[in-house]
């Protein structure tokens, strides 16, 4: 499996509303080493596989609030290796890590 992706998790617009994935317009695509297939609907799949494996990992942690976007920034398509299921599983590693270091950022009495 092979799956590379890139984001940023920013603070939200301040609702509590959950997570927002924003694909700006310079984000950088990379296909395989030959350029690959550029389908642009394989990459939504690929995105869609991510954004439910970050969502499903957040969901494990039901106490805390979610208010923040993720800002894709470079994403990486191995013409073989790469599928949905690499996809869902590298966002829910993003989400793994991003908790835990907004965790370890916080304060002990300011901890969920």
């Amino acid at each position: 499996m092979f799956a590379v992706v890139t984001v940023d998790f920013e603070p939200g617009n301040g609702t509590g509303s959950g997570i927002e994935l924003a694909i700006p317009t310079d984000v950088c695509l990379v296909f395989g080493q030959n350029g690959g297939d550029q389908d642009y609907r394989v990459v939504f799949g690929y995105l869609d596989a991510f954004a439910e494996g970050m969502c499903e990992e957040l969901a494990a942690k039901r106490q805390i609030i979610l208010d923040a976007k993720v800002v894709l920034r470079r994403m990486v398509i191995h013409d073989v290796d790469s599928n949905e299921h690499s996809f869902h599983t590298a966002g829910k590693m993003a989400a793994r890590t991003a908790l835990e270091r907004a965790l370890d950022a916080c304060p002990a009495e300011a901890s969920p």
